[in-house]
């Protein structure tokens, strides 16, 4: 008898009864506010049953939402059409997130268009912005290196985020934690053709951007400007506010790229002076200040934790020498000045070289000119 030959029961017995073949299964972990919100029509939105609303932003709505099709939870973003570079701008979130495969990174399953609005189904995270819950000093920096760790991830993969802040990290209750909401990211090979991003336009949140975002210069935008974010997120962590929390966009905006930031100790007194220093040179106006990538950023916090460096005294001796070190060598160069004459200190004053100063007004003026160059040299 071949393979193919129909096989006869005439003889007796019984046929086997042939398996089942049923649709998609509904597990038992469905949650019960999907039946619920089935009964509502307005719920349905595609194959999705949109459950309640969980978050409100200037790229769109996010839901949690249950998906039909794959029976599973998700966390669905929406925008209303009709603005082209919003749509734009949309879509090109979603190519960019849905390529970052990383356990500290929301993961993006799929992206269309309902009646016109467009839509990005992404892993739904249980958890709460990073700045909702208070957490011990060392907890807190964990999060920030794990969330460094993505973010150095996505730089070798050539996406730079541009908003990082407390809100845009999600912290679940084991203590994991999730960098979302790439709507404003910058894909550095590709950001030379985009006309997404113009120059002069401000994109992230302002508290949490370095100067050369703030100033509109996009093409200045690099992994040290994530750098600076990182460095606000912890300080805003810390010390309950941001870096500069400035009421009027215009203080604002001249606070972040004129001013320097309060030390975190102001605020929070268990940060040890050398995690204040870390913080400090994050936040440097200067790029080449900050530490040189995420993954720099990340070693360093981790060495603290390590060693347990980042609370009590530890830093305080270099923190005391780089404060106090350019006034003991002014102070020798201001002896030596008024022993010997210091007309250079006394410049631009005209009596300096005819020697018709007192020693009064030759230490008064030299003071003066000692603390103009201490103070350009601390910048």
């Amino acid at each position: 008898m071949g393979t193919d030959d129909p096989i006869d029961w005439s003889g007796g017995g019984k046929p086997p009864t042939p398996p089942t073949v049923e649709g998609p299964s509904r597990p038992a972990t469905r949650p019960s506010e999907v039946d619920a919100a089935e009964r509502n029509p307005g719920s349905a939105f595609g194959h999705f049953v949109l459950l309640r609303q969980v978050g409100q932003g200037g790229m769109g709505t996010v839901y949690r939402a249950w998906n039909r099709t794959l029976n599973r939870i998700v966390a669905l973003k929406m925008i209303p059409g009709g603005d082209p570079e919003s749509v734009a701008r949309f879509v090109r979130e979603a190519q960019i997130a849905a390529r970052l495969d990383h356990p500290a990174i929301a993961k993006v399953y799929e992206a269309g268009e309902v009646g016109g609005r467009h839509y990005i189904a992404m892993q739904f995270i249980d958890g709460v912005p990073s700045d909702r819950t208070p957490r011990p000093l060392d907890r807190t920096l964990a999060l920030i290196r794990d969330v460094a760790r993505a973010l150095a991830y996505a730089h070798e993969q050539g996406v730079i985020h541009r908003d990082i802040k407390p809100s845009n990290l999600l912290a679940s209750p084991d203590g994991a934690v999730y960098l979302t909401d790439f709507g404003t990211a910058k894909e550095v090979q590709a950001d030379l053709g985009s006309h997404l991003s113009l120059t002069g336009t401000i994109i992230g949140t302002p508290q949490f951007m370095p100067p050369e975002q703030v100033n509109g210069k996009t093409r200045h935008v690099d992994a040290r400007s994530d750098v600076y974010g990182l460095g606000a997120t912890l300080f805003a962590l810390l010390a309950g506010r941001p870096p500069f929390d400035h009421r009027n966009i215009g203080d604002l905006l001249m606070a972040v790229t004129k001013k320097r930031p309060p030390r975190v100790g102001t605020f929070n007194s268990a940060a040890s002076p050398e995690l204040e220093d870390f913080i400090d040179r994050s936040l440097s106006k200067d790029p080449a200040r900050r530490p040189a990538s995420a993954t720099a950023f990340a070693d360093e916090l981790d060495r603290m934790l390590r060693e347990k460096r980042y609370t009590g005294r530890y830093g305080l001796a270099r923190l005391l020498v780089r404060r106090w070190a350019p006034w003991a060598a002014a102070a020798v160069v201001l002896g030596v000045a008024l022993r010997y004459g210091g007309a250079r200190l006394l410049e631009p004053d005209p009596r300096a070289a005819d020697g018709s100063l007192t020693p009064a007004e030759r230490y008064r003026i030299a003071s003066q000119n000692l603390a103009s160059i201490s103070r350009r040299s601390n910048r």
